[in-house]
């Protein structure tokens, strides 16, 4: 079996294998959200994503998707308007996909020591009495 992810890009979700170029909405950066890693032999889920898994992608060019014609129309009335649409997208190859090293982990996510803990001092509640007024 071949290493693959599945990842969340804008609400999206893709299979990703290495070496495959998909198109996606025009963008400057990469951010891809994992969601499931298999590297042949065990499946990975995350709760909800798996921040351990590193994809190197690449943009290879931009481009604008085939034109789509929307046209209006009224009957019996000679009126009809037709409008183009061409969407922008970003061809990106994917390079690698695959785990970050254990140190790389360790550096990216530091324990921090643990620090003081103040507690609050119970204070004393103060008895009112209150007096109480007989008719006369």
């Amino acid at each position: 079996m071949q290493k693959y992810a599945i990842v969340q890009i804008d609400g999206k979700q893709h299979k990703l294998t290495e070496g495959l170029e998909i198109r996606l909405d025009k963008r400057n950066k990469l951010n891809f959200e994992v969601l499931l890693y298999s590297d042949g032999k065990t499946v990975t889920f995350g709760s909800p994503f798996l921040s351990d898994i590193n994809i190197k992608a690449k943009i290879v060019r931009d481009m604008k998707a085939p034109k789509i014609l929307v046209g209006r129309f009224k009957s019996k009335s000679r009126y009809q308007k037709t409008k183009g649409h061409r969407q922008h997208l970003s061809v990106v190859k994917i390079e690698s996909i695959g785990r970050t090293s254990e140190k790389a982990a360790e550096k990216a996510t530091p324990i921090k020591p643990a620090t003081k803990t103040t507690t609050k001092k119970a204070t004393k509640a103060k008895s009112t009495k209150v007096k109480s007024k007989k008719g006369k």
